[in-house]
């Protein structure tokens, strides 16, 4: 009886790895430049998994980061060319 209780907890704990494992190797994976632009637009809703997904990775890959700031840049270059200033 010991040996099954334990064995359960061991498959219970082994289970538990995989699943951190795997969060953690979604996360480094890089989001698309469809993710990032619908970030921007404010389009990603917070409830959803992809959202969640995509605030961790971006706090910690500076490549993602800088895609980020590339869609901001361009959007203002299209503000600056669609102001009634010009």
């Amino acid at each position: 009886m010991i040996q099954i209780v334990l064995l359960a907890f061991i498959a219970g704990s082994i289970a538990a790895v995989i699943k951190v494992v795997r969060q953690i190797v979604s996360e480094r994976k890089c989001v698309t430049d469809y993710e990032i632009g619908k970030f921007y637009k404010g389009t990603l809703k917070h409830d959803d998994a992809i959202y969640r997904r995509f605030i961790a990775h971006l706090g910690i890959c500076e490549k993602c980061q800088t895609r980020l700031h590339s869609f901001q840049k361009v959007d203002d270059v299209g503000d600056h060319f669609l102001s009634k200033e010009h």
